[in-house]
C-alpha cells in the first residue's frame, strides 16, 4: 500500500463538495481553447472574465439567448466572473431587470427540484464566512418543458414554505419563454 492515497488504491476519485472547488474540475480537457465548449461560450459573445463556463451554464444562457435572438446577449446580461473560486456569488447582473444581480439554476420542472436548489443557494450565501452576495433573485431554467399551473402555484408559495431562506423574485424559462412567478 505505501505512499497511495485510498483513491489511488481503489481507482475512483474524490468526492468533490462544491462545483468551483477544483480548478480542474471546472476546466476540464473538453472546454480547452478551440473546443465545442469554448466556441460555443465564444458564440454567446459576452465578456465573462476568463471564466470557463460548464455546460449546463452555456445551454442556459443559449436558451435564454434564443428568447429574443434579436438583442444581443451582451446588452441583456453582464457575468459576475467566478474564477474557480468557492466563494458564493451571483451568477449575473440582468440588465433586463434593472441591472439586478441574479443566480442562475438549471433544474427538472418539481417544485421540489427547485426549491431544493433555491434553498440551498440562499442558506450557502447566508453562512459564507467571507461575506458573499445575498443570494435572493433567481433565474431557473426547467429546460424545454412548459411552466405547468400546478408548478406556478407551488412556486407561487417558495417564501410561505419556507421563511428561513425567502427569496425576493423568480424567473422561470422553460419551452422557450419566460415568466415571473408571483412570489407570496
Amino acid at each position: 500500500m505505501g505512499n497511495t492515497t485510498p483513491s489511488e488504491r481503489t481507482g475512483t476519485q474524490p468526492r468533490r463538495l462544491h462545483a468551483y472547488c477544483d480548478e480542474t474540475e471546472r476546466n476540464t480537457p473538453g472546454d480547452a481553447p478551440g473546443s465545442e465548449l469554448a466556441l460555443r461560450q465564444a458564440a454567446l459573445l459576452v465578456n465573462f472574465k476568463g471564466d470557463r463556463l460548464k455546460i449546463d451554464e452555456i445551454e442556459q444562457l443559449e436558451r435564454y439567448q434564443a428568447l429574443n435572438p434579436a438583442v444581443p446577449l451582451r446588452r441583456k446580461i453582464a457575468w459576475i466572473p467566478q474564477h474557480g473560486s468557492f466563494e458564493s456569488a451571483n451568477d449575473i447582473i440582468w440588465n433586463v431587470q434593472g441591472a439586478q444581480q441574479f443566480e442562475m439554476k438549471t433544474s427538472g420542472a418539481k417544485y421540489k427540484s427547485i426549491a431544493s436548489a433555491i434553498k440551498d443557494a440562499v442558506f450557502a450565501a447566508r453562512n459564507n464566512p467571507n461575506g458573499a452576495a445575498v443570494k435572493d433573485r433567481f433565474l431557473v431554467d426547467i429546460k424545454n418543458v412548459r411552466l405547468s399551473h400546478k408548478l406556478r402555484h407551488q412556486l407561487e408559495l417558495y417564501n410561505v414554505r419556507n421563511p428561513s431562506n425567502t427569496i425576493r423574485e423568480l424567473w422561470i424559462m422553460g419551452a422557450g419563454q419566460l415568466e415571473q412567478i408571483r412570489l407570496v
